[in-house]
């Protein structure tokens, strides 16, 4: 299990964009702190979102929809949203979260990598596979070449779950890195 981390008030007020003395106020209220009088990170956060502007018959750390205007909601809100934030550079500081381009950029690398294999397949294991049946090789492997075209079309069709586009439109088609799936390559004569 990993320690705790813990701050020292003025370095958790830096981290929220708060004045000290409003991180003492908090503390004042509840703010969970160690023995030593150190901000509990995690806990504090976690604190702040539950406590914060919290009120009878309203949500634990909300603003209500349709209050007024006024400076002590909007500092409410701001303080929610520095909350937020800082939760999220936690997160990312003990790599519980990935940058969501590192992510696109993986799984557009492996993808491609996995629909170039497959396009492959016909010629490396083609001949092979037409010797077992009697077949002439270049034939089978431009038949086989054709069905994984239009297996990786269907595919490219479908829709991605919990999003309304398909995997074509995700990927963006790129005309430099995607293969033409229209126009299968000419036939082999092996």
């Amino acid at each position: 299990m990993a320690a705790e981390l813990v701050e020292s008030k003025t370095a958790f007020a830096k981290r929220l964009n708060l004045s000290k003395a409003y991180i003492s106020n908090l503390t004042k209220s509840g703010l969970p702190c160690n023995a030593h009088g150190f901000v509990r990170v995690d806990a504090a956060i976690k604190w702040i979102r539950e406590n914060v502007n919290a009120g009878p018959g309203r949500p634990l750390g909300s603003v209500e929809v349709g209050e007024t205007d006024d400076l002590t909601t909007a500092k409410t809100r701001l303080l929610l949203a520095q909350a937020a934030k800082a939760e999220m550079e936690l997160a990312k500081m003990r790599g519980e979260l990935i940058p969501a381009d590192l992510v696109k950029r993986f799984n557009f690398t492996f993808f491609r990598m996995a629909r170039d294999h497959a396009l492959n397949f016909p010629y490396r294991r083609g001949p092979e596979i037409a010797a077992e049946f009697n077949l002439a090789p270049g034939a089978f492997a431009a038949v086989l070449e054709r069905a994984l075209i239009e297996h990786l079309r269907e595919a490219s069709d479908a829709i991605i779950p919990f999003r309304t586009e398909t995997a074509a439109q995700a990927a963006g088609h790129c005309p430099h890195c995607h293969i033409n799936l229209n126009h299968p390559r000419a036939e082999s004569t092996k």
